[in-house]
C-alpha cells in the first residue's frame, strides 16, 4: 500500500490519540466516583435550629398565599373577554397548574400557620 506522507502521519497521529484516549478514560471512569464521594464527604453543613426551620416555613406560607392571591387577582383580570380564546385556554391550564402547586403547598404548611396564629 503506498500512502501519502501527510495521510501516514493522520493514521499514526489517529491510533495514538485512540489509545491514549482508552487510557485516560479508564482513569477518568474509576476517578469520577471517587471525586463524588469526596466531594458529598466535604460539602458545607448548615444545622438549622428548630427557630429557624419555624421561620422559614411561617415566610414559605406567607409568600405562598401572596402569591395566591395575586394569581386570583391575574386569573379575574384576564377572564374578562380581552384577549384571545387560545390565549385564555392557555393562560387558565397554566395558572390552574401553578393554583394546584400553591394550594398544596399551603395545605402542607396549614398546620404551622395555625399554629402560630394560636401563640
Amino acid at each position: 500500500m503506498n500512502v501519502s506522507f501527510p495521510i501516514y502521519v493522520i493514521g499514526l497521529v489517529s491510533f495514538l490519540s485512540w489509545f491514549l484516549f482508552t487510557i485516560f478514560g479508564g482513569i477518568g471512569l474509576a476517578a469520577v466516583p471517587l471525586d463524588l464521594i469526596r466531594t458529598f464527604n466535604a460539602r458545607p453543613r448548615k444545622f438549622y435550629t428548630k427557630d429557624e426551620i419555624d421561620k422559614m416555613r411561617l415566610r414559605l406560607v406567607k409568600e405562598s398565599l401572596i402569591y395566591k392571591e395575586n394569581l386570583e387577582n391575574f386569573q379575574q383580570e384576564n377572564s374578562s373577554g380581552r384577549a384571545n380564546k387560545a390565549c385564555n385556554k392557555y393562560i387558565s391550564i397554566y395558572l390552574f397548574s401553578i393554583k394546584i402547586f400553591f394550594y398544596r403547598m399551603i395545605n402542607l404548611f396549614s398546620f404551622f400557620l395555625k399554629k402560630k396564629e394560636r401563640i
